[in-house]
């Protein structure tokens, strides 16, 4: 097994260690599942997009993970990869076994960088992320500096100073 087939998190979800397979063959509750390592509670499943805590042995949900947990987890790199083996790998050996759909809020991860002034936009689809940059940016790169009481038109790109008495 590769170092990037097996993940497990440096953090607790839902007061429990985690380990992330891409190679599991158990196809419920999502693929890729987390199986908690702990010896008292090995027999819980978490749903690394919903973030439901899964009771393997009657199948009922025990519980659901705070969706702060979730975030962070889908944040992390090496997730994405493990997500992208795992249906790379359920595809070519469970051929018969439909692939459900990535939830949208786990498809488009954005973060926000306040310092640069720039969004980071990145999908399960694409391997490279896309850098989109604020209308404040691709002005300053034009060689216009918008001034703190001016605002920008969403339409024509343009800076539209500000008075005292306007209304936007």
């Amino acid at each position: 097994m590769d170092q990037h087939d097996l993940l497990i998190p440096d953090f607790q979800i839902w007061r429990c260690a985690w380990e992330i397979n891409a190679h599991d063959d158990d196809h419920l509750p999502s693929i890729p599942h987390g199986h908690c390592i702990d010896k008292k509670r090995g027999y819980l499943k978490l749903n690394v997009f919903t973030g439901a805590v899964i009771d393997a042995r009657t199948n009922d949900q025990a519980g659901t993970a705070k969706a702060k947990d979730i975030s962070r987890l889908h944040k992390s790199k090496a997730f994405r990869k493990i997500v992208m083996t795992a249906r790379q790998y359920h595809a070519e050996h469970f051929p018969y076994r439909p692939l459900p759909p990535l939830p949208a809020f786990a498809v488009k991860i954005t973060n926000r960088y306040k310092r640069c002034k720039q969004r980071l936009k990145s999908s399960f689809t694409q391997h490279e992320p896309i850098l989109i940059f604020s209308l404040k940016v691709s002005l300053r790169r034009n060689g216009e500096r918008p001034s703190n009481r001016s605002r920008i038109n969403r339409h024509s790109n343009r800076v539209v100073s500000r008075s005292k008495y306007s209304k936007f």
